[in-house]
C-alpha cells in the first residue's frame, strides 16, 4: 500500500484566561487537540512506516513553546509537551527510520492575522526583532522542505525556532 513520505502536524487552538479561569474541560480540550492530535497521527504514521520497513519524516509546528503565555497557561504546556514528545518520539523510532523534528514559527503574517488590527495582530512589536519584518509562510516552507529533504537526513530529535530571532528579544542591552 501506498504511504505519505511525511507528516506535518500543523494542529493548535487555545483561548484567553486567567490560569485558574480555565476549566477542566477547557484544559482537556486544549490540551487534545495540541497535544493528542499529535501523537495520534505521529503514532498512526510511524505504525505504518514501521509495518511497511520504509522510512518517514515527521514535523511538528509549536508555535512560542519557550516562553511564559500569560492568560493561555493551557496553551503553553501543551506547546512543550509537543517539544518533549518531538523528542521522545525521534529517540524511540530513529531505529525504524522514523526522523521526528518540530518548527517554532514566530510571528507569521497570513490572511488570517492581517484580519486583526495593528495591537492585536503584534503589529507594534514587529519592529523589536532583530530581523525586524513578519515571517512569511514561505519561510516556514523552505525550512520543512530541507527537513523532509536529504538534506535533512541526520537530523532527528530538533526544535527549530524560525522567529527572526524573536526569543532574544529584550536581551539587546545599550551601551
Amino acid at each position: 500500500r501506498d504511504l505519505p513520505d511525511h507528516l506535518i502536524n500543523n494542529a493548535g487552538g487555545q483561548f484567553a484566561s486567567k490560569a485558574s479561569d480555565i476549566s477542566p474541560n477547557g484544559f482537556h480540550a486544549v490540551m487534545d487537540l495540541n497535544v493528542q492530535g499529535t501523537w495520534q497521527m505521529s503514532r498512526i504514521f510511524a505504525r505504518a512506516h514501521r509495518d511497511a520497513g520504509t522510512p518517514g519524516r515527521i514535523i511538528n509546528m509549536v508555535f512560542a513553546h519557550t516562553d511564559a503565555m500569560e492568560h493561555f497557561a493551557h496553551a503553553a504546556a501543551a506547546r512543550a509537551a509537543v517539544v518533549n514528545l518531538t523528542k521522545t518520539l525521534a529517540l524511540e523510532w530513529g531505529d525504524d527510520g522514523i526522523l521526528v523534528n518540530a518548527i517554532g514559527p514566530g510571528p507569521v503574517m497570513t490572511e488570517g492575522i492581517a484580519q486583526y488590527d495593528e495591537a492585536e495582530s503584534g503589529e507594534t512589536r514587529i519592529h523589536l526583532l532583530p530581523v525586524p519584518r513578519w515571517g512569511t509562510p514561505q519561510d516556514i516552507g523552505w525550512l520543512a522542505a530541507y527537513l523532509l529533504s536529504t538534506a535533512g537526513d541526520w537530523i532527528t530529535g530538533t526544535f527549530i525556532p524560525i522567529d527572526g530571532g524573536a526569543q532574544l528579544v529584550g536581551r539587546r542591552w545599550t551601551i
